[in-house]
């Protein structure tokens, strides 16, 4: 929602899709050898004009590699960069943004790959992160929880060492006071506030609504969890994250709840939910075409196995 939102700004390209690959390749970029010598370069730009999310946010269409790419500095960074300048240039945008919600567990490497980089911290009631997840994705509640707490604890914490380079916004004040946040965060980002920034796309439907206006659907996304999850579950959420829901003034019966899962626990979440979600694309898939695109099925299988090696918990 808020990236779709900034996306509005006539100065902001705001991407499309989650990426969920820059710190896998942050960390095995090693694996393409020197930068420095030309085969191992064009390597690079390779994999990433021909990375299927960049595909199809391109209509399809792999990206062209720049007919001076060997002028290009060699690194990371500026290939990554101009990915995306490419997307934005096509828009007539200054500036790119990318969405990915793991990249919070590595605010110091992609501080290190894009120094001059600002991060947004978007921070949202565990329950309703879990609520939405459960509704969406059929996700383990507890996994989910147990996940929130420890990657908001770890984002705020990495986003502290940054100073003015990192921002935290809360969900629900956005919601309910969306002007004053969205100017906020245009000065944050050193853009002039542009009032198309206050609109944003209805859920579910290609209509767009006034950010938090009362037929939305965005104001009153907040303290669904109440409604979708019995007294029984609630306590289960909150014997997890209790403590820190508390330390981020959401309001709770267990103030003190600080559960860990045991590591076979903790597994036996993550995979039972992994065959969930493959299951259900392999459905979808075949109720919708009764044929699979195998390759887009290893495509996500594939990433999704990466950033599981790139995620903390």
């Amino acid at each position: 929602m808020l990236l779709e939102s900034m996306g509005r700004h006539p100065d902001f390209y705001a991407f499309p899709r989650e990426t969920k690959i820059i710190p896998y390749l942050i960390a095995s970029i090693d694996e393409f050898g020197s930068l420095e010598d030309d085969n191992n370069f064009l390597s690079l730009w390779n994999y990433l004009c021909n990375y299927p999310i960049f595909i199809k946010a391109n209509r399809g269409i792999p990206l062209s590699i720049p007919k001076n790419w060997c002028q290009y500095p060699r690194e990371l960074a500026s290939v990554i960069n101009a990915v995306f300048k490419y997307f934005a240039a096509k828009d007539g945008k200054l500036i790119w943004g990318e969405k990915t919600p793991q990249h919070i567990q590595h605010l110091p490497a992609l501080h290190r790959l894009f120094p001059e980089a600002k991060f947004v911290h978007i921070i949202r009631d565990g329950r309703d992160c879990a609520a939405s997840l459960k509704r969406r994705y059929q996700r383990t509640p507890e996994l989910s929880i147990y996940r929130w707490k420890n990657i908001v604890k770890e984002g705020r914490t990495q986003g502290s060492k940054l100073g003015g380079l990192y921002l935290e916004v809360r969900y629900e004040y956005l919601t309910l006071n969306p002007e004053y946040w969205m100017k906020t965060i245009c000065s944050f980002l050193d853009l002039p506030f542009s009032p198309e920034v206050l609109v944003s796309r209805r859920p579910k439907s290609g209509s767009t609504v006034e950010l938090g206006h009362a037929d939305s659907g965005i104001s009153a996304n907040t303290g669904k969890w109440k409604k979708q999850f019995s007294r029984k579950q609630q306590l289960k959420l909150e014997a997890i994250a209790g403590n820190y829901l508390t330390e981020l003034d959401y309001p709770v019966y267990n103030t003190q709840g600080n559960f860990s899962p045991s590591a076979v626990k903790f597994m036996f979440w993550k995979w039972a939910d992994f065959m969930r979600e493959l299951c259900s694309v392999v459905k979808r898939k075949y109720r919708t075409n009764r044929s699979l695109n195998w390759a887009n099925l290893f495509h996500r299988v594939n990433v999704a196995i990466k950033q599981s090696k790139s995620n903390r918990y």
